[in-house]
Protein backbone atom coordinates (compact mmCIF):
# COMPACT_ATOMS: atom_id res chain seq x y z
CA UNK A 1 0.00 0.00 0.00
CA UNK A 2 1.32 3.49 -0.96
CA UNK A 3 0.96 6.38 1.38
CA UNK A 4 -1.83 8.01 0.00
CA UNK A 5 -3.97 4.96 0.66
CA UNK A 6 -3.11 4.37 4.50
CA UNK A 7 -4.06 8.35 4.74
CA UNK A 8 -7.38 7.62 3.49
CA UNK A 9 -7.79 4.30 5.30
CA UNK A 10 -7.00 6.36 8.60
CA UNK A 11 -9.24 8.98 8.04
CA UNK A 12 -11.99 7.11 6.84
CA UNK A 13 -11.49 5.15 10.37
CA UNK A 14 -11.27 7.93 12.38
CA UNK A 15 -14.42 9.92 10.69
CA UNK A 16 -16.91 6.45 10.86
CA UNK A 17 -18.64 7.25 14.26
CA UNK A 18 -18.84 11.07 15.07
CA UNK A 19 -21.77 11.02 17.73
CA UNK A 20 -22.00 8.88 20.51
CA UNK A 21 -24.59 6.21 20.74
CA UNK A 22 -26.63 7.56 23.76
CA UNK A 23 -28.91 9.67 23.40
CA UNK A 24 -28.39 12.55 26.16
CA UNK A 25 -31.42 14.56 27.40
CA UNK A 26 -31.07 18.16 28.81
CA UNK A 27 -33.87 20.45 30.38
CA UNK A 28 -32.69 23.92 31.37
CA UNK A 29 -34.78 26.84 32.53
CA UNK A 30 -33.77 30.22 30.54
CA UNK A 31 -32.57 33.03 32.77
CA UNK A 32 -34.04 36.39 31.32
CA UNK A 33 -32.13 39.57 33.90
CA UNK A 34 -33.14 40.95 35.65
CA UNK A 35 -36.20 38.99 36.41
CA UNK A 36 -36.19 34.91 35.78
CA UNK A 37 -39.23 34.63 36.52
CA UNK A 38 -42.27 36.34 36.16
CA UNK A 39 -44.56 36.37 39.23
CA UNK A 40 -48.28 38.32 38.97
CA UNK A 41 -49.08 40.56 41.52
CA UNK A 42 -51.36 39.20 43.66
CA UNK A 43 -48.62 35.91 43.61
CA UNK A 44 -51.22 33.35 42.49
CA UNK A 45 -49.61 32.93 38.80
CA UNK A 46 -46.03 32.50 38.12
CA UNK A 47 -44.51 32.20 34.82
CA UNK A 48 -40.71 31.37 33.46
CA UNK A 49 -39.27 30.11 30.15
CA UNK A 50 -37.73 26.25 29.87
CA UNK A 51 -35.54 24.57 26.56
CA UNK A 52 -35.89 20.78 26.31
CA UNK A 53 -33.50 19.34 24.56
CA UNK A 54 -32.23 15.49 23.29
CA UNK A 55 -28.61 15.35 21.38
CA UNK A 56 -25.83 13.34 20.82
CA UNK A 57 -22.82 14.09 21.62
CA UNK A 58 -19.77 14.50 19.35
CA UNK A 59 -16.92 11.74 19.84
CA UNK A 60 -13.85 10.64 18.03
CA UNK A 61 -12.53 13.24 15.72
CA UNK A 62 -15.22 15.89 16.17
CA UNK A 63 -14.46 16.03 19.84
CA UNK A 64 -11.31 18.06 19.18
CA UNK A 65 -9.91 20.51 20.72
CA UNK A 66 -12.65 21.91 22.13
CA UNK A 67 -15.26 18.94 22.59
CA UNK A 68 -17.10 19.63 19.39
CA UNK A 69 -20.75 20.21 18.69
CA UNK A 70 -23.32 18.30 19.70
CA UNK A 71 -26.08 16.96 17.45
CA UNK A 72 -29.56 17.97 18.15
CA UNK A 73 -32.53 16.03 17.55
CA UNK A 74 -35.23 17.50 19.10
CA UNK A 75 -35.19 20.77 20.66
CA UNK A 76 -38.42 22.57 22.17
CA UNK A 77 -38.97 25.65 23.81
CA UNK A 78 -41.97 26.66 26.45
CA UNK A 79 -43.63 28.92 28.52
CA UNK A 80 -44.90 27.26 31.40
CA UNK A 81 -47.19 29.32 33.54
CA UNK A 82 -48.31 27.76 37.27
CA UNK A 83 -51.46 28.81 39.20
CA UNK A 84 -51.09 28.54 42.34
Amino acid sequence: MNLLQIIIAGLSILLTSCYSDYVHLKLEPKYYQPHPVYQHGDSTKIAFVSIQKAYLRAKGITAFPDGGQAKVIYMKTGLYIFDL
